[in-house]
């Protein structure tokens, strides 16, 4: 899921990638997968350009609370 979604954000089909995202994100607190959880960083950076939308939004709401944003620590 996270892969598609993913793949969904680069064919700029943002809300969709946001909603199969967060349904990826519910797995990834679930199981502690830290597989799908670098998808969700690749994802969270792929959504930047659209998080005004009300999906995006959420989705990057929920990824922040859950892994605090790993990705911008990166940086």
């Amino acid at each position: 899921m996270a892969r598609q979604a993913v793949a969904l954000a680069g064919a700029r089909v943002p809300e969709q990638a946001a909603s199969i995202g967060m349904h990826a994100l519910m797995v990834a607190e679930d199981t502690g997968s830290g597989r799908i959880t670098n998808e969700l960083i690749q994802l969270d950076r792929a959504l930047m350009p659209w998080q005004r939308l009300s999906e995006v939004a959420e989705f990057r709401s929920a990824f922040d609370r859950t892994t605090h944003h790993e990705s911008e620590m990166d940086v």
